[in-house]
C-alpha cells in the first residue's frame, strides 16, 4: 500500500494545510479518501491523475470531507486529451444517496459521463473484498453517518478513521493496525465532542497498540505540536504529524 496526504489540515484550509483528503493505492487499485475543497488540484501537485481513481470512499458528509464530489465529476467528463477508462464507484453510508440524487440531477449535464459513468454503492459496517484487498467497514460515533475504513493487502493494514471520538468502535478497529491514520482535531485546553485529541488518542495508543499513527484534520493551533512532549519519548517513536504530499508505505 502506499498512502499519500492529499489535505492534512482541518475544516479551514490554510496556506499550509489542505482539507481533509487522501489518495491510496492497495491491491489492484487507486482510491480515495474523502475530498474536501482543493483535493483535486492536489492531486495534480503529486503528478497524479483523477483518472487513475476507481473509487471514492467518504467517511461522513460535511464538506470539508465532500466538497470536491462534483468538480471530480466534472472533471472526468471534460479534461482533454485525458480520458477514464472505468467507471467510478462512490462509496458511503446510505444516507448520502440524497445528495447524490439531488446533485448530479441539478448539474446532470455536466457531471454525468455516458461512457464511463459515476455509480453511488452504499456501504455499511461489514466485511467487503475488493481486486487485491479486504476492506473492513465500522461505524463512528462523530455523526449518525459517520465510517471508518479499514484496508488489509498482503498482512499489512491501514485504518482511515474520518472524524471520530473516543469510542469502543475506534478502539476495535484500531487493535495491531500497522498504520493508524487518524484525525487530531482539538488541543487537550479545547476537547471537542465528536473529536480526538493527544490526550485521547494517547489512551487509545495505550490500549490498541497501533504499529505507526499518521495524525490528521490539523487545526493551526496543532501545527507546530510537540509529539515528543506530549506523546513521551516511547510513544512518540510511533507518531508523525502529517503534512500535505507526505508519503507513506506499507
Amino acid at each position: 500500500m502506499k498512502l499519500t496526504i492529499l489535505g492534512s489540515g482541518s475544516f479551514i484550509p490554510t496556506a499550509k494545510r489542505n482539507c481533509s483528503g487522501y489518495l491510496l493505492d492497495v491491491g489492484e487499485e487507486t482510491v480515495l479518501l474523502d475530498g474536501g475543497s482543493g483535493t483535486l488540484r492536489q492531486v495534480f501537485r503529486t503528478n497524479r491523475s483523477v483518472m487513475e481513481i476507481r473509487r471514492v470512499f467518504y467517511s461522513h458528509f460535511h464538506l470539508d470531507h465532500i466538497a470536491d464530489f462534483l468538480p471530480l465529476l466534472f472533471t472526468r467528463k471534460y479534461s482533454k486529451p485525458q480520458r477514464p477508462t472505468m467507471s467510478l464507484d462512490i462509496h458511503a453510508h446510505r444516507g448520502f444517496q440524497y445528495y447524490y440524487d439531488n446533485l448530479t440531477k441539478t448539474f446532470e449535464k455536466w457531471v454525468i459521463d455516458a461512457e464511463f459513468p459515476p455509480y453511488f454503492s452504499p456501504i455499511e459496517p461489514g466485511e467487503y473484498n475488493f481486486p487485491g484487498y479486504k476492506l473492513t467497514v465500522y461505524p463512528s460515533n462523530h455523526t449518525p453517518e459517520s465510517l471508518m475504513y479499514r484496508f488489509e493487502e498482503v498482512g499489512k493494514s491501514l485504518l482511515y478513521t474520518g472524524d471520530v471520538d473516543l469510542c469502543e468502535e475506534l478502539l476495535t478497529a484500531s487493535q495491531e493496525v500497522d498504520l493508524l491514520l487518524i484525525e487530531c482535531g482539538n488541543t487537550d485546553d479545547n476537547p471537542a465532542q465528536g473529536h480526538m485529541n493527544p490526550c485521547k488518542i494517547k489512551k487509545l495508543m495505550e490500549k490498541a497498540n497501533p504499529k505507526q499513527v499518521v495524525l490528521i484534520h490539523i487545526p493551526p493551533d496543532l501545527d507546530n505540536l510537540n509529539i515528543q512532549k506530549v506523546f513521551g519519548n516511547q510513544l512518540a517513536k510511533q507518531i508523525s504529524l502529517a503534512n500535505d504530499f507526505d508519503n507513506y508505505f506499507l
